[in-house]
């Protein structure tokens, strides 16, 4: 009996520890009703809004320090510290990289900068890929860098060992210095290829050629 209980309340305790699936991996839960809005001096109309409603699920961070506020419509060049915007207009961001409405561009002159979740990887994921534009974001798990996993485009990062599990994705701006920034979007888990049914069948019938040949010598 003690054992049974101790096997449930270790059931129990990892059932509690196991966290949600990621989301928003697109950045199409955008919630826009708490944006406030501004012309600046050469009349280009931008917003600033809280990053909870902007981006829902992900944090950014500037070395320890969380972003409690993003552009919406933001500039996306000049020399901000830090310049973290949701854009919904096609002549924001780079083109490219845009799947559904919104993309995200982060950058600025401080480092490091971070866009971080914690959630669970699909328990089929072999690979990860994103869109990014122009090629600044390296994904972390857990504060480990992914590896590349081929030289196709977009970068397939191996994601397979993390696959079922609950951790901390992090895409870090890679590049230190002066101002510089990327436009992300698209985050997605590609399984790892299976063997085609035709594969298999060819397989099968050379296995099956091979037992008749093996009985027809021993005859």
């Amino acid at each position: 009996m003690r054992v049974l209980i101790a096997a449930l309340l270790a059931v129990s305790a990892a059932a509690s520890t196991k966290g949600g699936p990621l989301r928003n991996l697109g950045f199409e839960e955008a919630i826009t009703n708490n944006v406030q809005f501004f012309t600046n001096f050469l009349g280009d109309v931008h917003g600033v809004g809280p990053i909870t409603d902007l981006v829902p699920g992900w944090q950014v961070f500037q070395g320890t320090n969380a972003v409690t506020s993003i552009w919406f419509n933001g500039p996306v060049g000049g020399n901000g510290d830090i310049i973290v915007t949701l854009n919904d207009e096609g002549l924001r961001g780079f083109p490219g990289v845009r799947e559904g409405k919104f993309d995200l561009f982060v950058g600025g002159t401080l480092r490091p900068l971070t866009l971080r979740q914690t959630g669970e990887i699909p328990a089929d994921a072999g690979y990860l890929v994103f869109n990014q534009s122009p090629f600044l974001f390296t994904p972390f798990v857990n504060g480990e860098p992914l590896p590349i996993a081929s030289a196709d485009s977009p970068h397939p990062f191996l994601i397979a060992p993390y696959a079922g599990q609950t951790v901390e994705l992090a895409f870090a701006l890679a590049s230190p210095g002066s101002f510089s920034g990327g436009t992300i979007d698209d985050i997605r888990f590609l399984p790892i290829p299976e063997p085609s049914a035709f594969g298999l069948l060819v397989l099968g019938g050379l296995l099956f050629g091979a037992r008749i040949c093996c009985r027809r010598q021993k005859r």
